[in-house]
C-alpha cells in the first residue's frame, strides 16, 4: 500500500512499527495521522459494521461524527419493516462512504484444502464452522 500510495499518488508515508499494546494506545488517544485496524462480524447484520461509526461509538477511533448518520442507525434499529430497514442501512453506508473516515484497503480471505473425505463442512458467511457436524467419510 505504501508504494502504492507512492507510484499512484505521490504521497509520500513513512512506516512506523510498534508493539500491539502501543498501537491501541495511540488509536485509543488519537495520536496517529493513518492506523490500520480490522473488524469481524459477531452476527450476520449490516449494523454489525455500521455501528463502529456511530459518534462515540466505543469501536470509533477516528474522531468522526455525523448526527445524519447515528439518526440513520437509530431509525434502523428500531424499525421493524426489513425492507425500510434496509433502505435506512443502505442511506447510511452511502453517507460513511462520502464522508471517508476510514478508508477500506483489504478484505480478509480464506482458502481451504479439503479432502473428499471430509462431509458435513460447509462455507459459511462468517466462516464459523460448526465442527460437530463434520465428519470423515469412509
Amino acid at each position: 500500500v505504501q508504494e502504492m500510495w507512492r507510484q499512484e499518488l505521490g504521497v509520500t508515508t513513512r512506516l512506523l512499527n510498534m508493539e500491539n499494546t502501543s498501537v491501541l494506545a495511540a488509536r485509543r488517544s488519537g495520536d496517529y495521522q493513518i492506523v490500520r485496524s480490522s473488524w469481524t462480524g459477531d452476527y450476520i447484520d449490516p449494523q454489525n459494521f455500521l455501528e463502529i461509526w456511530t459518534s462515540g461509538g466505543g469501536n470509533n477511533f477516528t474522531g468522526w461524527a455525523s448526527k445524519d448518520y447515528d439518526r440513520l442507525l437509530e431509525t434502523a434499529a428500531g424499525t421493524i419493516d426489513a425492507a425500510k430497514r434496509r433502505a435506512l442501512l443502505q442511506s447510511a453506508e452511502r453517507l460513511l462512504l462520502r464522508e471517508a473516515p476510514c478508508i477500506p484497503i483489504y478484505h480478509f480471505a480464506h482458502i481451504y484444502l479439503r479432502d473428499p473425505a471430509v462431509q458435513g463442512w460447509h462455507s459459511t458467511l462468517l466462516d464459523h464452522h460448526p465442527y460437530k457436524y463434520v465428519w470423515l467419510k469412509d
